[in-house]
């Protein structure tokens, strides 16, 4: 019988590297959807149980005969991960931390041990585990005030917070990259542009807009951008994930919208620029 092939990244889902070989845990197949791994105590329920969420499949667990690594140090981060960081890409990582640790609630994990557990996979967002812990907010939720205990929301929330960002930056590439077009074409005419950017202003109010709105549904506060229905659901205890939710889907069609404009402006101008000039 043929060797199957080890797993790809895909298979592993969200494990980290690192964590794999901390404990001497070695993926070897993917076989029928389960995970197939050999670490050194293959009867250690917890932690096949936590490769099982992270991998979001069965996990099937053979004995080891190696040693278990010692934790290896992450390398430093390039100028490149940095900067992606810097305009809110390392986000996502936050969101997955919080978002972990709500589905384990909700599936009747005590607090505590679910942040123990995703903790275990990634160590990087122990200060965001910890403030979970004490019941405190994602650090940078100071202006909303309160605490919440709905984590389920508070995961929306910054859900929320990282797709508009996406969408708006994506609207801002596709500007810029019209922008740079028209330079190289036109030259200095390229001036004429600018007043076809002001659409761009409506994309960032609505990324503003959503937000604060989403943090502060986060916490039971009050925002006039939801609609009466979905502000008599929330006032009736309803679930709050769902209007977080039509509140990003609200920003994220403005986002998209004002990005399309601005570059579509932007682009007929410049074939009236490129006419005249070649005219």
């Amino acid at each position: 019988m043929s060797r199957l092939p080890p797993p790809t990244p895909a298979d592993l889902g969200d494990i980290d590297p690192a964590f794999l070989r901390a404990h001497g845990i070695v993926p070897v197949a993917v076989t029928d959807g389960r995970l197939v791994v050999t670490m050194p105590d293959p009867e250690d329920q917890a932690l096949i149980a936590t490769l099982a969420f992270a991998a979001r499949r069965p996990v099937v667990a053979q004995a080891a005969e190696v040693e278990v690594a010692a934790p290896v140090a992450r390398p430093a981060p390039s100028l490149a991960a940095g900067l992606f960081g810097a305009i809110g890409g390392d986000r996502s990582g936050d969101w997955l931390a919080v978002e972990m640790v709500a589905q384990l609630v909700a599936d009747g994990v005590e607090l505590e041990p679910a942040v123990a557990r995703v903790r275990a996979l990634h160590p990087e967002r122990a200060e965001l585990l910890d403030r979970i812990v004490a019941g405190a907010l994602p650090a940078g939720w100071d202006e909303v005030g309160g605490a919440s205990a709905d984590l389920p929301a508070v995961a929306a929330a910054m859900r929320c917070e990282l797709e508009c960002g996406a969408a708006l930056r994506q609207a801002v590439a596709l500007v810029a990259l019209v922008a740079i077009v028209a330079v190289v074409t036109v030259g200095m005419w390229s001036l004429a542009l600018l007043p076809a950017v002001l659409p761009m202003r409506g994309a960032v109010v609505a990324w503003s807009g959503a937000r604060r709105d989403g943090r502060a549904l986060a916490v039971g506060t009050d925002v006039a951008s939801v609609t009466p229905a979905e502000r008599d659901r929330v006032a009736a205890g309803g679930a709050v994930v769902p209007v977080i939710a039509a509140v990003q889907d609200r920003a994220l069609l403005t986002i998209r919208d004002a990005g399309g404009r601005a570059a579509v402006a932007m682009l007929l101008v410049l074939a009236v620029l490129v006419v005249v000039r070649l005219g």
